[in-house]
């Protein structure tokens, strides 16, 4: 493990749908090597605290119940707003308005109703959010809020036993498209349509149309052939049908973009690490009205099937530093000079991770 990046990279992470948070409910998630609640008050809007109450150490999560505005401590009822701020100490006397110490800790969040999720911000120095949102994703947001998108499907996935940023450093390896990717997905994984893809990545700087904390990957499909047999060549038009474009905000935000003859599609993937290599992934996918239902589910089952193609990989490998490169690599090292802005000196180190272990029993 000493041997990948740390754990737990800076940003916005999704933790939860808001469906998972009606009103009156705490919702409860242990993720980033940390205790979070989620709860929504009386107003309708939703709020990311530290779960542990200021006090004796309370879990929210357990027994915790919304009051108004509030979460309420099932043990001595101290209130907690969103913002963290003490509302209410049932017995005490003295006014601990002014009281740092009885506060909990609050994380930025944000909520989109059209996308129909809970953001916060995560950062191990405990600073502002040091950028806005995903834009393409707040992009998705205003085309479903001016009625021209909507929400076709959800999923969570199974839990994938692998390193938060395995999925974007795909994006130096053009070379396991041609291995790992070679095959178009199929059910029952019949090995039908061989693929030859093209990969052009761009890694995010300043005043460029890239953000700096986003990278693009842009697939087009070259050649498509049954069986892998120059004989049963596609026509050329069938092949360049398939264009794919991926941007991610840092390692855990990822949006597919599609284009059809019928609209567009867009899927948003969100990893949230509920350990260092357990990564929570939900798949949310927006289409435009015009786009049938079971073209757009027929692309989820695409995206997540191509994803499956990495998984065993990802999965089962360990991380080689500093990475034994040849002529004819892809740009790795560009790749880890993106990847290191998500991390601060005060990040979750292994060797701490590896004490705190020591104490299991």
């Amino acid at each position: 493990a000493g041997h990948f990046p740390p754990p737990y990279p800076d940003g916005w992470y999704k933790i939860a749908e808001s469906s998972e948070v009606p009103k009156g409910k705490v919702f409860t998630e242990s993720a980033l090597g940390r205790e979070f609640v989620v709860f929504r008050g009386e107003d309708g809007r939703a709020g990311v605290l530290d779960a542990f109450c200021p006090h004796l150490g309370t879990h929210l999560g357990h027994g915790g119940q919304v009051v108004g505005n509030n979460i309420q401590c099932p043990y001595h009822l101290w209130e907690f707003d969103k913002d963290g701020e003490n509302k209410n100490i049932p017995y005490c006397r003295r006014d601990m308005s002014n009281s740092r110490r009885v506060n909990l800790k609050k994380y930025t969040t944000l909520e989109s109703e059209a996308l129909g999720a809970i953001f916060f911000w995560f950062s191990a120095d405990d600073c502002e959010p040091r950028y806005e949102i995903h834009p393409p994703l707040r992009a998705v947001e205003k085309e479903i809020q001016l009625g021209r998108m909507r929400q076709i499907y959800s999923e969570r996935w199974d839990d994938m036993l692998m390193h938060v940023f395995e999925p974007s450093q795909n994006s130096a390896d053009y070379f396991h498209f041609q291995t790992v990717h070679q095959y178009l997905p199929m059910p029952f994984n019949l090995k039908l349509v061989k693929a030859d893809h093209q990969i052009t990545t761009t890694y995010g700087k300043e005043g460029t149309d890239v953000p700096i904390n986003c990278l693009f990957i842009h697939e087009q499909v070259k050649s498509l052939r049954l069986f892998g047999l120059d004989v049963f060549t596609f026509p050329s038009f069938v092949a360049r049908s398939i264009d794919t474009r991926v941007l991610m905000q840092g390692p855990n935000n990822i949006l597919f973009e599609v284009d059809t003859i019928f609209g567009r599609l867009r899927a948003h993937f969100a990893l949230l690490p509920l350990e260092p290599f357990c990564q929570k992934g939900t798949m949310t996918m927006y289409a435009d009205k015009s786009v049938p239902w079971i073209v757009g589910r027929m692309l989820y089952w695409w995206i997540k099937e191509t994803a499956a193609q990495d998984l065993e990989v990802w999965e089962n490998k360990i991380h080689v530093a500093p990475r034994n490169l040849v002529n004819g690599d892809g740009p790795f090292a560009q790749y880890g000079r993106w990847l290191k802005q998500f991390y601060t000196s005060k990040s979750v180190s292994w060797e701490s991770i590896s004490q705190s272990q020591s104490l299991d029993w």
